[in-house]
């Protein structure tokens, strides 16, 4: 996947838009109440699944050329680059996940990398970034996020 910011915006955008004429709400509702009351996950939550998926794909073969060349990204890297090792090294950041170096040192199942593991972390995230976000705004205070809102509809 080679998605820029733009094209992971305008993706957000449908998305929104689409969201809300489901629901029949206005265009000024905060995005937050959009996604949790539907329980859908924004679109890059499926973006920075995917990446996660593939890398964890490349970490259980580490004999395969995939494997060698992602070995190769991560020692040529530049930490401000815009390669797909700076890509996976960002999400993993982003969702508390481990090192990528020290996925590439340890074997996954001791590290208890499972897909489990990286939804759990990816809900944790939304959860949290959803009540802050619900904490700056007033005019929200009366909105009941549940917790592990993403991927679950609101009983309304």
């Amino acid at each position: 996947m080679n998605l820029t910011e733009s094209d992971i915006h305008k993706l957000k955008r449908l998305q929104l838009n689409v969201c809300r004429q489901i629901q029949g709400l206005p265009d000024q509702i905060a995005n937050i109440v959009t996604y949790s009351l539907l329980g859908v996950e924004p679109v890059e939550v499926e973006i920075d699944r995917l990446i996660l998926a593939f890398l964890e794909n490349l970490l259980h073969k580490k004999v395969t050329l995939e494997f060698k060349i992602l070995e190769r990204q991560l020692n040529m890297a530049k930490r401000n680059g815009q390669s797909y090792i700076i890509e996976i090294i960002q999400r993993l950041e982003k969702y508390c996940l481990p090192a990528i170096e020290t996925l590439l040192e340890n074997e996954l199942h001791t590290l208890k990398w499972e897909k489990k593991t990286v939804k759990k972390h990816i809900i944790h995230y939304w959860d949290v970034k959803w009540q802050e976000q619900k904490q700056q705004k007033s005019t929200l205070k009366l909105l009941n996020i549940q917790s592990h809102a993403v991927g679950k509809a609101h009983q309304i």
